[in-house]
């Protein structure tokens, strides 16, 4: 019956000042056997407990790689657009594989397929980037949409032609962010890791930029 009448909101209380104790000491021998001269209650304990376990699960989460948590951030949000731009650009490459006619059907059909993978690889490899930097990755239409800087045309079909002119216009616009971004990360972020990602990507977009630029001559 004596345990009904226990305050837990005071027992919590304790816990979190232990934790805290536990936190600027960074000890836990020491912060134990205060707890045991400090109350033999079992709610605490576990309290204190729960506390350490989130703290060490916390810190074991987050990346320790020699950049700070809003250089992290700000290196995450680059490479957001660049994804963005990816699934926008390999969601337009798809319709152009659907759509295509004329006479170079079964060409222009089959080059924007293997450009189309080519983009699906490199969006999981942008979004497994962001991850490792320790940040969630969007996943909405809505959030790619907005941070996007490729334009799209709904409801047009245009030649086999125009297609190759404005996937060729999208590619090289993708490649100027690209070496900006290169920069960003060398210069302000210094991740090393990332601009070199960064810098991989962008000759995949030169060599497909290049590619198209073949059938216009």
């Amino acid at each position: 019956m004596r345990l009904c009448t226990i305050d837990c909101g005071l027992l919590i209380q304790t816990a979190d000042l232990l934790f805290f104790i536990f936190i600027r000491l960074k000890s836990v021998d020491f912060t134990i056997n205060l707890l045991k001269c400090v109350t033999p209650n079992s709610v605490v304990r576990l309290t204190f407990a729960v506390n350490i376990l989130s703290r060490q699960n916390i810190e074991i989460m987050k990346p320790h790689i020699g950049l700070s948590e809003k250089d992290l951030l700000g290196i995450t949000k680059l490479l957001s657009v660049v994804l963005a731009d990816s699934v926008t650009l390999y969601t337009k490459t798809r319709k152009f594989h659907w759509n295509v006619s004329g006479e170079s059907f079964m060409e222009l059909h089959k080059l924007f397929e293997h450009q189309y993978k080519k983009l699906e690889e490199a969006i999981d490899e942008v979004a497994e980037r962001i991850n490792k930097l320790g940040n969630d990755t969007i996943g909405t239409m809505r959030e790619f949409s907005d941070l996007s800087t490729i334009k799209e045309h709904p409801g047009q079909y245009p030649s086999s032609k125009e297609m190759i002119h404005e996937l060729l216009a999208d590619h090289e616009s993708v490649i100027v962010s690209l070496r900006k971004f290169v920069d960003d990360c060398t210069d302000h972020y210094k991740d090393a890791g990332t601009a070199d990602f960064l810098t991989g990507l962008m000759q995949s977009h030169e060599t497909i930029a290049w590619t198209l630029r073949r059938y216009l001559k």
